[in-house]
């Protein structure tokens, strides 16, 4: 019971953010649009994994490994949120 108030919780939490059909729609590069959904903060990693059929693990190595990367860097969530 405490477990399913928590993600209830989490859920009424998140912010909300363009379908992930739309971000690889407007991203053609996987890897981008991997990074793009997973910083707008409204999708985990399991969530983006279920969506492009990869495991969540992949998906954690491809956002480990660009860490670093410009995009990571300069991406501006704004630009991916949808209008509240």
């Amino acid at each position: 019971q405490v477990l399913t108030k928590w993600k209830q919780q989490k859920q009424e939490q998140k912010p909300i953010a363009k379908p992930l059909s739309e971000i690889a729609a407007q991203l053609q590069d996987r890897k981008t649009a991997i990074i793009a959904a997973y910083k707008t903060g409204a999708y985990n990693q399991r969530e983006i994994g279920e969506f492009y059929q990869l495991h969540p693990t992949t998906v954690g190595v491809i956002l480990r490994k660009n860490k670093n990367s410009w995009f990571w860097r300069f991406f501006h969530v704004t630009s991916i949120l949808g209008h509240l």
